[in-house]
């Protein structure tokens, strides 16, 4: 069997290996052993790891669905902001504008201050 791990500790504890250097706890001492006595066999596949891992799988895919749905929620949340922004403002700008096209303007003639 050749020897492609990158993490060279003997102590899974010692071990400062980058994150993905590191070999699994549980993988280590069988690691350790295919290094020296090489009794430990693998066998059939770890079914209650196997499970573990699938569930974290598919949280992980819930999770990152979940997050999409909520950046397209907030999304359409700020194009509404934005549309009632410029609603109101068009509406203050008309209101504006008619109670000025309304508005009679009288102009006084004479002095004001007598």
């Amino acid at each position: 069997m050749f020897d492609i791990s990158t993490c060279k500790h003997k102590i899974y504890e010692e071990c400062v290996c980058p994150r993905d250097s590191k070999v699994a706890q549980r993988e280590f001492d069988f690691l350790q052993d295919q290094r020296t006595q090489r009794k430990m066999c693998i066998s059939d596949v770890d079914k209650k790891v196997t499970t573990a891992w699938e569930k974290y799988r598919l949280r992980k895919e819930k999770n990152i669905l979940c997050v999409e749905q909520e950046e397209q929620r907030v999304d359409t949340v700020r194009e509404e902001i934005v549309a009632t922004k410029a609603a109101f403002m068009k509406d203050s700008i008309d209101s504006t504008c008619f109670d000025l096209n309304e508005t009679e303007f009288t102009v006084s003639h004479g002095n004001e201050f007598e």
